[in-house]
């Protein structure tokens, strides 16, 4: 069956159901009218007697809880309650706090935990309460299966069956109609079709599953839309209803009064969440008790999940030119990047003398170190090699060898080209697996085909291009990795000036039509600023990615490879734009404040109705470091937004905050994560003799492991220990923050201390890469010490 069947048409903000359960029935078991049936309710259970009351809500204490004690603090009045560390619930006048649903939640692993969760989502649109979340987990534990809790909800709603729409006389086409309305929202012009319902009301026929066991399915199908354009936004909303209910139930282990305010409002919180914000839901929950956190006193439980990152395919990735594999300085300051501008590779520099090549120096060299390094940080590499160019087109710009005919249409010396790049090509793709190639880069300046009278030289490099795209395909084809190589021409300069025959749009430029359709993407470098506009104003830019995108991208993915903007006017203050050709250029301050308005903007320039119509997909800046190899006096080299003595100019923490902005978003974000993770905590607690296999093909393609202590205990030294079948490098990223790397071991002792809090959660990311894409590792153990 296609996801079709599951998903078609239906928007988030219809998610909500008129599901309002009126059942007083316990959450330990008790019955109602146990003449009529006898169940399970996912409801509260009846308020404990002699529990601790205060008359005032929630919010108007402070809880603080240690081994020893409990203490309640009035916010107004600052009088203080102790109360045993034992005690296991106290009532305010709008909650019932229970002190033991946080220790009761690791009784499960997390999967089975937030599985709980969504069928409270599922059958009734609201979040839990944590008495009613504690129970099931405890059944959970004791061996009901998932499909028996999710039949358990079934009951529970055809009691009351002109609230919930369900009886237990509906046929299954009936019942599936309703699971398309409640869970999916499905109904009036978005209804399913008969097709789509046959389909479930078939599986249900034939008994092959259960009504709550459909429930359950739908709900994995839903998770399989991670990334989807379409219906991507239903496992965010899922995850982010999840994230809310984990919140209320058990860091803060709350309970509404009565079992209708635990409907009503539950169903309020979880209406107000969204696949982009749980902001909303926080605020009406209404608790901002910030440092109270009953995982920060609940038994302390490893937890190590395999998690699968897919590409986001409205997603845009954020990298660097890192300024001579200085990975190093972009992880420590920008986190682990998805992508990094890389490789200016030359024919004439490996091709010796006539059909020799000399990739042994080349892999010996910077050059091939560059590449590899960026894969082992994890980093898909967008790279270049030069070959048409000619000194006598653009002098210092010869690619040729001198040994053959300066000019690409010779014909000796376009067939040597073409043996040149077939074996460069292979060479490459088996040294690091896989890259984004791009045949001669920056072609509008390298070729000068943004001078007037070159539109015969821009037919000449068209031609050779789209032969040579042809034979790059072939070669990787010949080794088998077709699949691993992607080409994409670099264009430059101002598109806009009218002297340009580039301004004359696609109709006029057919040649770049034709590069364009031999490539899998168009990339572009720019730099140009409206002399017209403060040098602040990134409003050039975005005409320029604009212009790319409507007159040339033919709907194909766009890649600024190159912008960045010149902090150069700090040190030499006679130095502006205007001596640049009008390219941004300013004082550091200036610098933060045109990125500021750039991230700012490109947001919306980058949705599906903005103006680059969701085409962009990656985004590099020029550059994390002022280039150490320029002298002081060159102002090429203060594009960094770190300084030489490694101190980061004002723009860094702009760009830092925006890319965390940026990844946070559902739209946005490079990456998703398909559902919710295997546990293989029991597998790696010990080495085992099954390792675990994680795969990392590219930058925005990986698995990983998520550690996690939910209450570390103190200790002077975390020693993170880990054992590996075969070496590997290992990136791993603490609480959200800070990010190290460490190379080439197969097992590894690293000293994390620094990284770690005691006493609260902490989560660790671990990440397995090798210069090879796909890299694979197999893990036979993972330990974190505390000495």
């Amino acid at each position: 069956m296609t996801k079709s069947f599951l998903l078609r048409t239906c928007n988030f903000d219809s998610v909500t159901t008129s599901i309002v359960l009126c059942l007083t029935l316990t959450a330990c078991g008790g019955s109602i009218e146990e003449d009529r049936q006898t169940f399970s309710s996912p409801m509260a259970p009846t308020p404990i007697i002699g529990v601790p009351t205060f008359n005032k809500t929630r919010d108007s204490y402070t809880i603080s809880r240690n081994a020893s004690s409990i203490s309640i603090t009035d916010r107004t009045t600052a009088s203080s309650t102790t109360l045993p560390a034992s005690t296991a619930a106290v009532q305010f006048s709008d909650f019932k706090l229970n002190f033991l649903a946080a220790d009761v939640s690791q009784l499960v692993n997390m999967n089975s935990q937030n599985q709980i969760i969504e069928l409270y989502i599922a059958f009734f649109n609201r979040i839990p309460d944590a008495d009613g979340l504690a129970y099931w987990i405890e059944e959970l534990k004791k061996g009901q299966t998932p499909e028996a809790i999710a039949n358990n909800f079934y009951n529970a709603a055809i009691l009351y069956s002109a609230q919930t729409g369900y009886n237990a006389n509906m046929n299954n086409s009936d019942f599936v109609r309703i699971i398309y309305q409640n869970v999916l929202a499905r109904t009036g012009p978005t209804a399913p079709t008969d097709t789509e319902v046959n389909y479930w009301a078939t599986q249900l026929d034939q008994g092959k599953i259960s009504r709550g066991g459909l429930v359950i399915s739908m709900l994995t199908s839903a998770h399989t839309f991670e990334g989807d354009p379409t219906y991507g936004w239903v496992p965010q909303l899922l995850n982010n209803k999840i994230t809310v209910a984990n919140y209320f139930c058990l860091q803060q282990g709350l309970n509404y009064l009565s079992p209708e305010l635990s409907i009503t409002k539950g169903m309020a919180i979880a209406a107000a969440v969204t696949p982009s914000d749980t902001a909303a839901a926080m605020t009406l929950i209404g608790v901002n008790d910030s440092g109270f956190n009953l995982f920060s006193s609940a038994t302390n439980k490893v937890s190590i999940l395999k998690l699968n990152a897919i590409p986001n395919p409205t997603g845009i990735r954020f990298g660097f030119w890192e300024t001579f594999s200085r990975q190093d300085v972009t992880l420590a300051s920008m986190g682990k990047r998805p992508t990094s501008r890389v490789g200016f590779d030359s024919w004439a520099s490996i091709e010796t003398s006539k059909g020799i090549y000399d990739f042994t120096g080349f892999d010996a060299s910077n050059s091939a170190d560059n590449y590899r390094r960026v894969h082992q940080y994890g980093e898909s590499i967008y790279g270049a090699i030069n070959i048409a160019f000619s000194a006598e087109i653009t002098p210092g710009k010869q690619a040729i060898p001198t040994f053959y005919n300066g000019r690409i249409t010779d014909p000796e010396t376009r067939q040597a080209a073409k043996n040149f790049l077939a074996a460069y090509v292979q060479h490459m793709l088996k040294l690091v697996g896989s890259l984004t190639l791009t045949i001669d880069y920056e072609i509008m300046s390298n070729y000068r085909l943004s001078a007037a009278g070159s539109e015969a030289r821009a037919n000449e490099w068209a031609d050779w291009y789209v032969e040579a795209a042809a034979v790059a395909r072939k070669a990787a084809a010949e080794i088998g990795m077709s699949d691993r190589l992607k080409l994409q021409p670099i264009v430059n300069s101002n598109p806009l000036d009218p002297s340009s025959p580039i301004s004359k749009g696609k109709e006029y430029n057919n040649w770049l039509v034709r590069v364009v359709a031999a490539s899998d993407s168009l990339a572009l470098d720019t730099y140009h600023s409206d002399p017209s506009l403060p040098n602040t104003d990134p409003k050039r830019t975005f005409d320029i990615i604009k212009f790319w995108i409507d007159n040339f991208s033919a709907g194909k993915d766009v890649i600024v490879t190159e912008n960045g903007f010149n902090s150069v006017t700090q040190v030499i203050p006679s130095i502006t734009r205007a001596d640049r050709d009008w390219k941004t250029t300013g004082t550091e301050a200036d610098q933060a404040e045109y990125y500021r308005l750039l991230f700012a903007q490109l947001a919306d320039a980058n949705k599906k109705d903005g103006i680059f119509h969701n085409q962009l997909k990656s985004f590099n800046l020029w550059s994390i470091l002022d280039n150490p190899v320029k002298p002081a006096t060159d102002e090429d080299r203060y594009f960094g937004l770190i300084r030489l003595d490694g101190t980061e100019k004002p723009a860094a923490s702009v760009v830092r905050e925006a890319i965390r902005q940026y990844e946070n978003d559902a739209f946005s974000r490079p990456w998703n994560l398909t559902g919710l993770g295997t546990d293989v905590t029991s597998l790696l607690s010990t080495n085992t003799s099954t390792p675990i296999n994680l795969t990392y093909s590219n930058g925005d393609q990986f698995e990983f492991l998520r550690y996690s202590e939910n209450n570390l205990p103190s200790a002077k030294q975390y020693l993170l220990n880990l054992a590996l079948t075969n070496s590997a490098n290992v990136i791993l990223c603490f609480n959200g923050n800070q990010c190290i790397y460490q190379e080439g071991k197969a097992s590894y002792s690293i000293d994390v201390s620094k990284f770690m809090r005691p006493n609260t959660t902490n989560t660790m990311d671990i990440y397995f890469t090798n210069a090879v894409f796909p890299a694979i590792t197999s893990i036979k153990g993972l330990q974190l010490k505390k000495l």
